[in-house]
């Protein structure tokens, strides 16, 4: 069989997480693949560990490119790779990121191959602390908000070609890609299974304000809501309430949140 899916990593001094993912292709055991690493010239020993995982990954006869090079951000570093890629279908799959179990490229590339769909996407598991929940995402809240696990999610080369990452925003560019080409309407089709386990310390979960803004303007710049004096306010005034919330201590917020269920629970017994 012809290689099918194109897996692109990117990574900047995450050793220890490129080789969870490295590790986690590998328990794969899917022969018609090729991975594509885009590193943004790390110092922590990536750059020398890139050639001897090329010669495992090539003795089991998986394609394997990478470059190591300064880039503009985590975006610009997935074009880079975007550019690199050869096959029908193109996952993002960065540094850190691991497939849910051994048998997921089993699962999901005779799907692939069945190309009932532009854009397919699954679930995923959300790893927090000691707890793990399945997200099932779905494709019609898009409009809302970032409804897709971007890791989990395998598009059409061709839509590649025609439209790459913004680089105007720093970590919503996935939204934005989505968000546009379901506006397109192309074709969105649900894997129902779990594609990838992510933890909580992504950069999206780290910068929750930044998040939040840039979802919104997402939301502005496709004309999903209008771009108006008004609303940029709310976003802005959202982004600092935030951005103050994620600094305070813990023992903080629980109360916080105590008082304002008590003083919700007394105004219903009203």
């Amino acid at each position: 069989m012809n290689e099918l899916l194109s897996i692109v990593t990117v990574c900047y001094n995450n050793l220890y997480g490129l080789k969870r993912t490295f590790n986690s292709i590998l328990d794969q055991n899917a022969q018609n693949i090729e991975l594509i690493i885009i590193d943004g010239d790390s110092n922590d020993g990536t750059k020398e560990l890139l050639p001897k995982y090329k010669c495992i990954f090539s003795d089991r006869n998986i394609i394997f490119k990478y470059i190591s090079e300064k880039d503009t951000g985590i975006y610009d570093a997935m074009n880079k790779g975007l550019k690199l890629a050869n096959n029908k279908w193109i996952q993002i799959l960065n540094s850190g990121d691991v497939y849910s179990n051994n048998n997921v490229l089993n699962t999901v590339i005779p799907i692939l191959n069945d190309e009932k769909a532009d854009i397919y996407y699954g679930y995923y598991n959300y790893i927090c602390d000691d707890s793990t929940r399945l997200i099932k995402t779905n494709v019609d809240e898009l409009r809302k908000y970032m409804s897709l696990g971007h890791e989990s999610v395998f598009v059409k080369k061709q839509i590649y070609d025609n439209l790459q990452y913004s680089t105007n925003y720093k970590i919503a560019s996935d939204y934005d890609f989505l968000l546009k080409n379901y506006l397109k309407g192309y074709n969105f089709f649900c894997i129902p299974y779990p594609i990838v386990d992510f933890t909580a310390d992504g950069i999206s979960t780290k910068k929750a304000a930044l998040a939040y803004k840039e979802t919104q303007l997402v939301r502005m710049d496709n004309r999903v809501v209008l771009d108006n004096f008004i609303n940029r306010l709310v976003i802005n005034f959202q982004f600092v309430k935030i951005k103050i919330y994620c600094h305070l201590p813990n023992w903080l917020i629980y109360n916080w949140e105590r008082f304002k269920k008590l003083i919700i629970n007394i105004i219903e017994r009203r």
